[in-house]
């Protein structure tokens, strides 16, 4: 495992982490403060599943990356990186006909 890869790895786990752990802030404010408790149980629950679904929906694609970048074997490189300087950027379809 070279350097590369871990640094990859690790940006990649970081950028997701963020939202994560603001989403599990509103999980523990709503736990703590309980702010809509006189509506019933059903917008309780609804409460919860508008945090926790996007919450599952980030970790999965988090996993889904790292499992990219793992069968890359940490080659991935960023936009732009390769091209040669001598090709001509490319144009949309849209910019040629003008």
């Amino acid at each position: 495992m070279s350097r590369t890869f871990d640094k990859q790895v690790v940006l990649d786990i970081t950028v997701n982490l963020v939202p994560m752990a603001v989403l599990l802030g509103f999980v523990a404010m709503i736990a703590l403060l309980d702010p809509w408790s006189d509506l019933g149980l059903v917008p309780g629950i609804q409460q919860y599943l508008l945090i926790l679904i996007p919450l599952l929906a980030l970790a999965w694609i988090t996993k889904v990356a790292v499992e990219a970048i793992e069968r890359s074997g940490g080659e991935v490189e960023p936009a732009g990186v390769g091209l040669d300087e001598r090709d001509p950027p490319r144009r949309s379809p849209d910019e040629t006909e003008k």
